[in-house]
């Protein structure tokens, strides 16, 4: 991502070996942003997303396992829906300021449109002790319904119109009562042989971490 790697934010970038390393010792911060590794692990075409799976998975299974998995609350979701069929069309949405979109020069021309449309929808996934089971929201919320969740955790103001007005994501919760302060037990990961042994016979090669 040009122009995020600044000099200033170096030192807060860390590697996932360190993740792991915080979670098990209990010495995880208060926010932390997790991103795959973006050509093996994303789980965007021409992937295996049986490795972006296998990534969640780690993620998940070290905070259950965290001493602090009962101040715990995971978000998982895409940045955008994979190109794949949906009959919800997408709703309006709050413009997130009061500039037009600005065309960038030797790019092709934006669509029309003033960013007050959503896209097509992504998952989204809670971990937590405190969320609901078997819970499905149907509120609508967008990317910045995270925003919203932290800028209410921590008293923040908003940056845009868009997140002033997004659902901060309440709804996932029950905070009564903590319906999987157990961490329930995952099912052990199959493993990324059969699948991939079925990619190579359709004539198949995703790339694979090193």
């Amino acid at each position: 991502m040009p122009g995020f790697y600044t000099p200033a934010r170096k030192p807060l970038l860390k590697p996932m070996t360190q993740f792991f390393s915080d979670a098990a010792g209990g010495k995880l911060p208060s926010f932390t942003m997790l991103d795959p590794q973006y050509s093996t692990t994303s789980e965007e075409d021409p992937q295996d997303i049986q490795v972006g799976e296998e990534f969640v998975a780690k993620v998940v299974k070290a905070l259950m396992h965290a001493p602090t998995w009962k101040n715990t609350a995971l978000f998982l979701t895409y940045d955008e829906h994979g190109g794949y069929y949906d009959h919800v069309p997408p709703p309006r949405a709050i413009k997130p300021d009061s500039i037009a979109p600005i065309p960038v020069p030797g790019a092709p021309a934006l669509a029309p449109g003033a960013f007050d449309r959503y896209g097509f929808r992504v998952p989204f996934v809670v971990v937590s002790p405190w969320a609901r089971a078997d819970y499905v929201s149907r509120v609508v919320q967008d990317h910045t319904s995270i925003t919203a969740f932290i800028e209410r955790k921590w008293n923040l103001p908003a940056i845009t119109f868009r997140d002033a007005n997004a659902h901060p994501l309440t709804d996932y919760f029950d905070f009564r009562a903590p319906a999987f302060h157990r961490p329930p037990k995952l099912a052990p990961a199959p493993g990324l042989a059969h699948g991939l042994r079925q990619c190579h016979a359709a004539g198949l090669h995703p790339p694979l971490p090193a």
